[in-house]
C-alpha cells in the first residue's frame, strides 16, 4: 500500500495524508501513524526503513508518512525506490513531494509502477481566502476585509508565508487593518522579479529602474538581485533553447521539473531567443564576480548592467 502525494499546501496535504489513512483503516482496521520529515534535526532514512520493515508483534497495521523536500530528495532517491519495491502489506507507505519526480528518473519509474499518485493542486484565491480566514479564527483576532484583500496581494499563492504574517499579524494586539499590513508585510519578491526580467527584456528602462527603487525600498541588496535576476533568466534560457530544439510543454515541463502550466505561461509571456539570453546570463556572471573582488560597487554594477541590457 503505497500512496504518493504531490503537492505543497500544508493543510491540503495533511487533510490528504488523513483522508488516505482513513480509507485503509475502515477496510483493515486501526493504523499505528509514524511520521517523518527530512528536514527534522537528526533525521535518518534508516529510521523510515526501521518503522516500515519491522514486523509488529501484535500484528497491528502502520502507516508511515514521509515528507521529503527537494533539495533532499537526491540523497536517498535509491534507498526510497527501494523501499517502494518491498512488498508490505500490513504497512501503509505515504510519501510526500513538493514536485513530482521526473518520470524517467530512478524514483519516477518506481513511482509509476509501486504507488497511487494524488496531485494536490495549488490553493486558488477563494480556497487562500478561506484558509486566512480559518486560520485567524484560530488565532483569536480580528481583520479587516481591506487588510486581508492587501495580505493576499502580497503574499500571493504562498501559503506557508501566509501563514507565517498572520501569526505575525497576530502579535500586533489589536484590530489588524489595511495600514497594518502595508507597513508590517513586505510585498512577495517573485512578482517584482517577474516585472524586472520581463522590463529588460522588453527594453522598458522606465519600468525597470521602477520596480528596481521599488525593491531597494523593500532593502534587497543588488547582489542579490543578481542572483534573483539570474536565476529568472537562466529558466528563460533553459525554456527557450529547448523550445527552439522543437520539444514540447510537457517534455520542457518533464525535464526542468516544472508544471506543464508553469512552461505554458512563461513560453507565452517570457520566451525569448536563446543566443540573447546567453548573452544576458554572461553579463550578470561577470558582474556578480567584479562585485564580488571589489572591483566595482554592487548598486552602480546593478544600474549599469540595467541600462546595458537595455541598449
Amino acid at each position: 500500500m503505497i500512496d504518493v502525494i504531490v503537492g505543497k499546501e500544508p493543510s491540503l496535504i495533511k487533510r490528504k495524508v488523513e483522508s488516505i489513512i482513513k480509507e485503509y483503516e475502515n477496510q483493515y482496521g486501526v493504523f499505528d501513524v509514524s511520521h517523518f520529515d527530512t528536514r527534522d534535526k537528526g533525521f535518518l532514512f534508516d529510521h523510515v526503513l526501521e518503522s516500515a520493515l519491522t514486523v509488529s508483534l501484535f500484528g497491528d497495521k502502520k502507516a508511515v508518512v514521509l515528507s521529503t523536500h527537494d533539495d533532499l530528495i537526491k540523497e536517498m532517491e535509491t534507498s526510497l525506490s527501494e523501499l517502494m519495491a518491498q512488498s508490505m502489506f500490513d504497512v501503509s507507505l505515504i510519501v510526500i513531494f513538493e514536485k513530482k519526480p521526473l518520470a524517467k528518473s530512478v524514483m519516477g519509474k518506481a513511482i509509476a509502477k509501486h504507488a497511487r499518485v494524488h496531485q494536490i493542486k495549488d490553493p486558488d484565491v477563494g480556497q487562500l481566502s478561506i484558509l486566512m480566514k480559518q486560520e485567524i479564527e484560530r488565532l483569536e483576532f480580528k481583520m479587516s476585509n481591506a487588510a486581508m484583500v492587501e495580505l493576499l496581494e502580497r503574499v500571493g499563492d504562498d501559503t506557508t508565508r501566509l501563514y507565517q504574517e498572520l501569526n505575525k499579524l497576530s502579535l500586533v494586539g489589536q484590530d489588524i487593518e489595511k495600514e497594518h499590513v502595508v507597513k508590517l508585510i513586505s510585498k512577495n519578491i517573485d512578482e517584482d522579479i517577474f516585472a524586472i526580467s520581463n522590463a529588460l527584456l522588453d527594453k522598458n528602462i522606465g519600468k525597470a529602474f521602477s520596480v528596481y527603487q521599488n525593491l531597494l525600498a523593500q532593502k534587497v541588496d543588488p547582489l542579490a538581485l543578481l542572483g534573483l535576476i539570474g536565476s529568472s533568466f537562466r529558466k528563460i534560457y533553459q525554456i527557450s533553447a529547448l523550445y527552439e530544439q522543437g520539444i514540447s510543454n510537457k517534455g520542457i515541463a518533464d525535464r526542468l521539473s516544472l508544471s506543464e502550466k508553469q512552461v505554458y505561461f512563461l513560453v507565452k509571456n517570457q520566451m525569448r531567443p536563446s543566443f540573447g539570453l546567453l548573452e544576458l546570463l554572461n553579463q550578470l556572471a561577470q558582474i556578480d564576480q567584479d562585485v564580488k573582488q571589489g572591483k566595482i560597487d554592487r548598486f552602480v554594477a546593478f544600474e549599469l548592467f540595467m541600462i546595458e541590457a537595455i541598449i
